[in-house]
């Protein structure tokens, strides 16, 4: 609600979870959604599966799904077709070394007027952490973003020496996709941060 007391977004989500042997569940989900938008009153109904395992202990998958609809969110909007995919796999070879595998999909396809709306966008994710003693960590994450065909790396290692007290490094990489499908360096930094903790 506004301040005013005009309601501009309402929810309402009945779900449903199965949970199986070997630490397995699926989800099933119904979202029913009134948001304002630009002034606009939009009605959306969406539908969610979404399927979570754990059976081995350094291996999680996650795999979600919802279709609907949804809105294009310009000066004029409107609503239209809505399908977001997200699948994602977690290894745990070590205590102390996990990678994560991450990819998202994005859709809207809508007419108004005439005009054709159309966005799919994919994202592929990788991330590695590793602890490899109590006071070091390194970080690595790459990603790739088909929409703004760009790709982004960045590198972190951080010192604790004590909690709360945090020294990081870190390199970022920006590429961008040019019209002859090369990746040209857009931008790369390097920077440093501390954090210390005062205990009073």
């Amino acid at each position: 609600y506004t301040h005013d007391g005009n309601k501009i977004e309402q929810m309402i989500s009945p779900s449903m979870t199965i949970e199986t042997k070997g630490q397995t569940s699926i989800t099933l989900r119904h979202f029913r959604t009134m948001e304002e938008f630009a002034g606009v009153s939009f009605q959306k109904r969406q539908y969610s599966i979404a399927l979570n395992n754990k059976t081995l202990s350094w291996l999680i998958v996650d795999l979600n799904a919802i279709v609907g609809n949804g809105i294009y969110y310009v000066a004029n909007p409107f609503d239209g077709y809505v399908q977001l995919i997200n699948a994602s796999m977690i290894l745990k070879p070590l205590n102390n070394w996990f990678t994560e595998f991450r990819f998202s999909n994005y859709l809207f396809n809508g007419w108004n007027n005439g005009f054709h709306a159309r966005i799919n966008q994919d994202i592929v994710r990788f991330k590695t952490t590793w602890q490899f003693s109590r006071e070091w960590l390194m970080r690595l994450i790459l990603e790739h973003n088909n929409f703004y065909k760009d790709l982004d790396l960045n590198l972190l290692l951080s010192y604790e020496p004590t909690p709360g007290t945090v020294l990081y490094f870190g390199y970022n990489d920006f590429f961008q996709r040019t019209p002859s499908l090369k990746y040209q360096r857009f931008e790369r930094g390097f920077f440093a941060k501390f954090s210390y903790l005062f205990r009073f």
